[in-house]
């Protein structure tokens, strides 16, 4: 039951802390404006309020719609909904009971993909530099004169977005991270404690 209460704490704050913080840097990096836009912190809540507005400017697009409902349900709703049967679970004293809501957190479990959020963030943080030479290269060739000369970008009144590098987006993992991490653990110990208690209801 700790367990379970746990990761349900863990999960509705973690919801809101960002799993990974990308830096926006070099040449065209640099010329974002303002400043904290070259920040992005990506986190449930946050990616699910960005989802949120840009269907609002859409005039309520409906894919969009679609995906955030979908997004939002599958890493917050489901596991937040998982965690709480568990904790119902261990918590009850009648074995019907006990068996009814083990059996419900498992309807719950495939649906929730707090793991693949996760696993997108470790992939974002190794690879995403990666993927970004790969796809701006030959775009970034045309800068290549320019974008380090500090003095020619000053007279433009660019001087501040001067750099060796194109572009870069150097990402490591935020808070969010290692709050996940707990939550998995947490209902890891949870879903143990839930079969045991249903086996020992059941005798």
């Amino acid at each position: 039951l700790f367990a379970a209460l746990v990761g349900a704490g863990l999960l509705l704050v973690g919801s809101a802390v960002p799993i990974v913080v990308v830096r926006h840097s070099g040449f065209l990096g640099n010329l974002i404006r303002p400043p904290a836009r070259q920040v992005l912190e990506l986190s449930e809540l946050g990616v699910s309020w960005r989802m949120f507005r840009a269907a609002a400017d859409r005039g309520g697009d409906a894919v969009l719609s679609i995906l955030l409902v979908c997004y939002f349900g599958l890493t917050v709703v489901a596991p937040l909904l998982e965690l709480a049967l568990l904790a119902a679970a261990c918590w009850t004293a009648s074995p019907g009971r006990a068996r009814a809501w083990k059996s419900s957190a498992e309807w719950c479990h495939p649906f929730a993909c707090l793991e693949i959020m996760l696993l997108a963030g470790v992939a974002c943080v190794f690879e995403l530099n990666t993927v970004i030479q790969f796809n701006m290269g030959h775009s970034c060739e045309s800068f290549e004169g320019i974008m380090n000369n500090k003095a020619l970008l000053t007279i433009a009144g660019l001087g501040f977005a001067a750099s060796d590098t194109c572009f870069a987006a150097p990402c490591r993992f935020g808070g969010g991270s290692l709050m996940a991490v707990g939550v998995l653990a947490a209902r890891s110990v949870a879903w143990r404690f839930a079969e045991a208690n249903a086996e020992r209801r059941a005798r």
